[in-house]
């Protein structure tokens, strides 16, 4: 089963931003990249295999992504798929929980966007699905006076 590991900016991290000082032009901010988006994390019963030329089907709002879904019967990835202002960055599997993490442009987020992610295998048979209200959280990586940070949000 392939795992990945994704960075995600800690309240301890967070905490050491004010080390770094400056405002937006100074040489004093740091350059780090963050993401505006989601991470969904839903149930799913199938195996690898099976999801093989499923398909995966996620929104935000009236916005959706769908990706075909390709496996060798231990790692999963997504194939081609459609995108508007809604990209799927990651696709991972832990035991039983199928995480997908999404990006889209800054300033389109609104807390209360309706998330939905929905998962077919190569039968059609939906594995997993689920439907969530965001609450965005804002992540200054660099500092609250250096740039606009992020808006994210963690849903299970």
């Amino acid at each position: 089963m392939k795992h990945m590991i994704h960075l995600l900016v800690t309240a301890s991290t967070l905490a050491m931003i004010p080390l770094l000082g400056g405002c937006q032009d100074s040489p004093d901010c740091s350059t780090l990249a963050c993401r505006n988006g989601a991470t969904l994390t839903a149930q799913y019963v199938s195996s690898p295999a099976r999801l093989n030329g499923g398909r995966l089907l996620v929104c935000r709002n009236k916005t959706c992504s769908y990706a075909t879904v390709q496996s060798d019967g231990f790692s999963v990835s997504i194939g081609s798929y459609f995108m508007q202002e809604l990209a799927m960055d990651y696709l991972t599997f832990d035991g039983d929980k199928v995480i997908v993490t999404l990006e889209g442009p800054r300033g389109t987020q609104r807390d209360g966007d309706l998330y939905t992610l929905e998962l077919r295998d190569s039968t059609g048979m939906v594995v997993a699905s689920g439907r969530w209200q965001a609450q965005y959280e804002t992540i200054d990586p660099n500092g609250e006076e250096c740039d606009d940070g992020c808006l994210y949000a963690e849903l299970h």
